[in-house]
């Protein structure tokens, strides 16, 4: 009977499997966030203020343009990260 008992009890003795969650910081490349350099106005006629804001605002679809990669980057990280959750045994 004793034998019976011990065994039983070693049964009890292993641990079931636990689960790890493993957190990762992910930073936006370098690449896509470099500052935005704004045009100046350096003086001039009338007539070069029309330049001045071609400049502008080809300066500011510039840095608009970067800031949506920087976007898509984080939404592909954001996808990829739920399809792995979704994944029996994800993450």
């Amino acid at each position: 009977m004793c034998v019976c008992l011990l065994s039983l009890i070693a049964g009890c003795a292993s641990t079931p499997p636990s689960t790890v969650t493993i957190y990762e910081q992910i930073y936006i490349p370098d690449s896509v966030l470099p500052g935005c350099p704004g045009v100046a106005w350096e003086g001039g006629t009338f007539g070069q203020l029309s330049e001045l804001a071609e400049k502008r605002r080809t300066a500011l679809k510039d840095c608009d343009d970067k800031f949506t990669a920087a976007r898509k980057y984080q939404d592909d990280l954001r996808a990829k990260a739920k399809a792995a959750a979704a994944k029996p045994g994800g993450l």
